[in-house]
């Protein structure tokens, strides 16, 4: 599976949040922050690739948080190997 965020378009944090749960089919409990974000994606048992495109916009709408949403997709990928994240 390709999930493909717009950074644009995640103007807040519900609204990302809301994005990926819908995009990668994640379960009811999901908790909508950052730390369930690292646990479902490292607990995925079929592959998924998460193309981030323009992450300056991301980052300037969402400032700290979404510099810290970028590193836990990294950190996701690197300690799962069915998880992959690439910034376009």
């Amino acid at each position: 599976m390709v999930v493909v965020i717009d950074g644009r378009k995640m103007t807040d944090k519900a609204t990302l949040h809301t994005y990926l749960k819908e995009q990668c089919k994640f379960p009811e409990y999901y908790g909508n922050n950052l730390d369930a974000l690292y646990d479902v994606l490292t607990d995925r048992e079929e592959p998924l690739e998460i193309q981030l495109e323009y992450a300056q916009e991301l980052k300037e709408l969402l400032c700290g948080y979404g510099e810290a949403f970028i590193e836990t997709l990294e950190d996701a990928a690197a300690s799962c190997p069915n998880i992959s994240f690439i910034i376009k």
